[in-house]
């Protein structure tokens, strides 16, 4: 655990080095885990007479008190925003923000925002973002998200180690979701999830394997790291995120958690082999002892030696290695 925590791998408790040993599946959130969290506004859709432009400044006026990744990519787009005179912001978790303008009331976030708040967006294309304003729907937009360098070999080394099954859990579309499944070869996705959705799927999870790891790093994804056999949490996520996670990525280097469930195995191997061997040895001097062959100082040497022999074998594992 001290190794692991100097480079950059935080294990709350041996327990949670067994459970990462063990672990068959890993449940991965989308944005900021798998992606760096650096989001980009895309191509931007307006209809009724609204440029794009007036489109993007409504939907940063909305967005201007969230930190959510895709809220920045927003404000990044639109500049300096005057939010003088909005009031009423509301953020709902997993469906956007609306606020009260001096134009009106304006919502911005997903389908469901959307239609919860009985706005028709049928004449809009497809897109993660709709912004409304008074209860029409004025635009959408697309975000485009950059897959992290490391994402798809860490994927596939997790796969050597035995994690069989990888599955994405995120509140975004269909297309998003599917671009990311594909760049980072992972079995499958569920799109469109609320948080609760995200903990009634991963125990769905859970009951056909026979351990799951769950990767995220928002404020929605504490209850799921909190249920999730071993909770993995990037380190410049929420703190709420860090608190219910049982290993936190410190660097927020995404290699590092098949590095964390590499040194979980070999641990686990060292320990197996540490038990053995003290069994092999005690059994060995009690039967020789029997038959009055071991002296007293036989069984101290034994009792001793085995201790020094397995501290040793143990002390290999301070030389954390990268996992190939």
């Amino acid at each position: 655990m001290g190794a692991a925590a100097k480079n950059g791998m935080i294990i709350k408790g041996s327990n949670f080095i067994e459970s990462l040993a063990k672990a068959d599946a890993a449940v991965f959130d989308k944005t900021g885990t798998l992606t760096t969290g650096r989001l980009t506004v895309g191509k931007i859709f307006s209809r009724d007479g609204f440029s794009a432009d007036k489109v993007l400044s409504l939907a940063a006026l909305c967005e201007n008190f969230s930190s959510h990744p895709i809220a920045e990519a927003i404000k990044a787009a639109a500049g300096e925003t005057d939010v003088s005179g909005c009031s009423g912001y509301t953020e709902i978790a997993g469906g956007g923000t609306a606020v009260d303008s001096p134009e009106g009331r304006i919502l911005c976030g997903g389908e469901r925002l959307m239609k919860n708040n009985s706005v028709d967006i049928s004449e809009l294309p497809k897109s993660p973002v709709y912004v409304a304003l008074n209860g029409t729907a004025i635009g959408a937009m697309e975000i485009d998200g950059e897959v992290r360098e490391d994402a798809l070999q860490t994927v596939r080394n997790l796969k050597k180690l035995g994690i069989e099954n990888t599955m994405i859990l995120t509140g975004d579309n269909d297309s998003q979701a599917r671009k990311i499944c594909h760049a980072c070869e992972i079995d499958g996705f569920r799109s469109g999830l609320l948080p609760e959705d995200k903990l009634n799927e991963l125990e769905e999870i859970k009951e056909r394997s026979g351990g799951v790891i769950y990767v995220g790093d928002g404020i929605n994804d504490a209850p799921v790291l909190a249920a999730s056999d071993v909770g993995v949490a990037m380190g410049l996520g929420t703190q709420a995120a860090c608190e219910a996670a049982d290993v936190i990525l410190t660097r927020s280097v995404f290699s590092r958690l098949a590095d964390a469930v590499y040194l979980s195995k070999r641990t686990m191997e060292v320990l197996k082999a540490n038990i053995c061997f003290a069994v092999a040895v005690k059994l060995l001097v009690i039967v020789l002892g029997i038959i009055g062959i071991a002296p007293m100082w036989a069984a101290v040497l034994a009792d001793v030696g085995t201790m020094i022999v397995c501290v040793l074998n143990s002390a290999r594992l301070l030389r954390v290695r990268r996992y190939k």
